[in-house]
């Protein structure tokens, strides 16, 4: 599946992490202090160019508007983060 704006990237939350109950802020020292573990993946939805300029330490690229299932970790019950940064 891929999607292409807001309503596609929740939509497809829903359908394929059911486990999810709530969408909540990180601090980056909560990031920093589970970077690495087992069920703890983080995505930056950086461009290319910048994510190889800079990125959190085992980030993935990952374009926000256009992705499948694969690019996901299997693990339902696995925390995901997502950042950039911003628009512009």
């Amino acid at each position: 599946m891929r999607c292409s704006g807001p309503e596609g990237r929740a939509a497809f939350m829903r359908r394929c992490y059911p486990a999810h109950v709530e969408i909540r802020e990180l601090a980056v020292s909560e990031v920093a202090a589970r970077l690495g573990h087992p069920g703890f993946f983080v995505f930056d939805n950086n461009g290319q160019g910048r994510w190889q300029r800079s990125h959190v330490p085992g980030a993935k690229n990952l374009n926000a508007h256009l992705f499948e299932a694969g690019d996901l970790p299997a693990d339902k019950t696995a925390t995901l983060v997502f950042y950039c940064s911003g628009p512009g």
